[in-house]
């Protein structure tokens, strides 16, 4: 339940955000033209759980997965 807050939360702070352009883009790759956002939020949810997985999150983001974007 407390994923389910903290997702909405920070959905909401970077849909009315700085990048808003970039992220509705982000969100519309999962979500089509749909308005149902469980496909994104899903995604979101695998990352995290397999992140957790590691030795050191952050640094995996960093070295592996944001290089990629």
């Amino acid at each position: 339940m407390l994923q389910n807050e903290v997702f909405q939360q920070l959905f909401e702070q970077y849909y009315t955000g700085e990048q808003k352009e970039i992220f509705e883009k982000l969100v519309k790759n999962f979500t089509g033209k749909k308005k149902n956002i469980s496909g994104f939020r899903q995604q979101v949810y695998t990352i995290y759980q397999f992140l957790q997985s590691t030795s050191n999150p952050q640094r995996w983001l960093q070295d592996f997965f944001l290089k990629r974007l």
